[in-house]
């Protein structure tokens, strides 16, 4: 999404060059502020990645050539393979939820047993 609205310009967010040139055109005025939208509890879900796992390790990407793949969802959006894409990533971001939801509900009986185990 961050890719078209840099390019589309549907929010005033990547308009112009700076914070000065916006604020002397009243961009702000005139266009909403994308990193505001995306914040909305309505929309977070839909931009947020089910998979992500944070980690304060250091990401080391491989930039070999072999290495290097296209983005599918950005580059091949208009084919009528994207269509399969995002009902994959919706399969995956439902599997995700019922994951964590199976692990919630397990962790506390784990817990108990353990305790029990333990005196």
């Amino acid at each position: 999404r961050l890719f078209q609205e840099a390019y589309a310009s549907n929010f005033g967010t990547f308009l112009c060059n700076s914070d000065r040139e916006r604020c002397a055109l009243g961009v702000k005025e005139k266009t909403h502020c994308l990193w505001q939208w995306l914040s909305q509890p309505s929309v977070r879900p839909k931009f947020t990645n089910p998979l992500y796992q944070s980690t304060e390790l250091a990401i080391w990407p491989c930039v070999q050539p072999q290495a290097i793949q296209l983005w599918q969802g950005l580059f091949f959006r208009w084919t009528n393979n994207a269509k399969y894409l995002e009902e994959a990533w919706e399969e995956i971001s439902l599997r995700v939820k019922q994951s964590k939801a199976k692990r919630c509900k397990e962790s506390p009986a784990q817990e108990t047993v353990s305790s029990e185990v333990a005196v």
